[in-house]
């Protein structure tokens, strides 16, 4: 399958990417900005014309439906990004930068920042982390991108090249050059990446996060694209290749080695993010993305082992992936269906009144033509959950 085919998640994304890539040409300005809250700091003309766009994209994504609704994370990420920002920047909405955070429900591994101070992660992202100090590394990026007005910077750059070349060759290919370069509105320069993982680097050690948890959920997001074989997310595509980031986390840990930074938060994050992880579970199975998800409950039920819902998503891991689409190496169906039984048996010993564990184990049974024992499951789950959504269609079979 293609696993970076246009959901409407990646329609409206790209959309709010075009809302920001105009390129009304202001001939060569300056680069060389003072960051957010530094001596001489004001929003410029063009910047405030970026902010405007910014909003118009907020405004796109928040209403869409595809934002994840969950209160609770929104405020637990907000918090984190306040607490990462500089002593001085704490009150930052003085500055006109509005910091907030929220998630859209997308399986994908981004995150990205607009020059108003708006970050969003993909639950896909969140649900590859297992603590906060890993949070804190992508969040502390994108703050960079936001404190340092990367966007604005780029824009300029990009603009000052086109009027350099369309001066320089007359014209001739003022329109090809131009579609180019607008495509860097979507992305940073590597320059400005590593400046970001640098700075974004000095945040964690100021507040005390285990810098080490930053190489692992890189390599996390590594193996995910080997393992799923995904093109790079788009946010990402003009980030630094994931060994080059790799390699710069490592030497820079090796430049702190000295510091006590041990935080991670682990529990709290957990907590927080556990229903969007189960929710995230869902949607890599619907994208046929089964070895995230075996890899992930692998490492939630090594954290949590007597999880329920561990067992549970474990079971239907083996269930569904017997029903993925086409063009997906089928497994051994027997093998996998005698895996899910045990793992829904599993969740039932942790919580005997799990009613989806039932509902699981009837759909497996069903698949093996065991009627009798399918119809005894599925009178069991419609017991614990009288209002279940897929009632009328259990009682019709349990009738037939």
């Amino acid at each position: 399958m293609d696993a970076q085919r246009d959901r409407p998640p990646d329609k409206l994304i790209r959309q709010v990417i075009s809302l920001m890539a105009y390129t009304l040409l202001a001939g060569c300005a300056t680069v060389d900005l003072p960051n957010v809250g530094n001596q001489g700091f004001k929003l410029e003309d063009d910047e405030k014309r970026l902010y405007n766009r910014a909003q118009e994209a907020v405004e796109h994504l928040d209403n869409s439906g595809v934002i994840y609704d969950d209160p609770q994370l929104e405020a637990y990420l907000t918090r984190v990004a306040h607490d990462l920002l500089p002593e001085g920047l704490r009150d930052i909405d003085a500055q006109g930068i509005d910091i907030r955070v929220k998630v859209i429900s997308d399986p994908d591994i981004n995150a990205f920042a607009l020059p108003n101070g708006r970050i969003y992660f993909h639950a896909g992202m969140l649900a590859l982390m297992e603590n906060e100090a890993e949070l804190a590394t992508i969040m502390s990026h994108e703050l960079v991108h936001v404190l340092n007005r990367h966007l604005l910077k780029e824009k300029r750059s990009t603009d000052n090249k086109a009027t350099f070349f369309n001066a320089t060759l007359g014209g001739i290919f003022p329109m090809a050059y131009q579609l180019g370069t607008m495509s860097t509105v979507s992305g940073f320069s590597q320059q400005l990446e590593l400046e970001a993982d640098e700075q974004g680097f000095e945040f964690l050690m100021r507040n005390g996060y285990d810098a080490s948890e930053g190489v692992r959920i890189f390599e996390e997001i590594k193996v995910t694209i080997e393992d799923e074989k995904i093109k790079v997310p788009f946010f990402f595509s003009t980030h630094p290749a994931i060994v080059t980031r790799l390699k710069n986390y490592r030497k820079l840990i090796d430049l702190y080695s000295s510091a006590p930074a041990k935080k991670t938060n682990e529990a709290d994050f957990q907590r927080v993010t556990k229903k969007m992880f189960f929710d995230t579970l869902r949607l890599w199975m619907q994208h046929g993305r089964f070895k995230s998800v075996e890899r992930c409950v692998d490492k939630y039920l090594g954290r949590n082992p007597a999880s329920s819902e561990g067992f549970y998503w474990k079971g239907e891991l083996y269930r569904q992936r017997q029903d993925c689409p086409k063009g997906v190496k089928k497994r051994d169906k027997t093998k996998d269906y005698e895996e899910a039984l045990l793992a829904y048996e599993k969740a039932i010993e942790s919580e005997p009144g799990f009613a989806l564990a039932y509902q699981g184990r009837g759909k497996v049974l069903k698949s093996l033509n065991k009627a009798a024992e399918a119809k005894k499951a599925f009178a069991k789950y419609l017991e614990l959950d009288p209002q279940a959504q897929d009632h009328a269609y259990i009682e019709a079979y349990l009738n037939n």
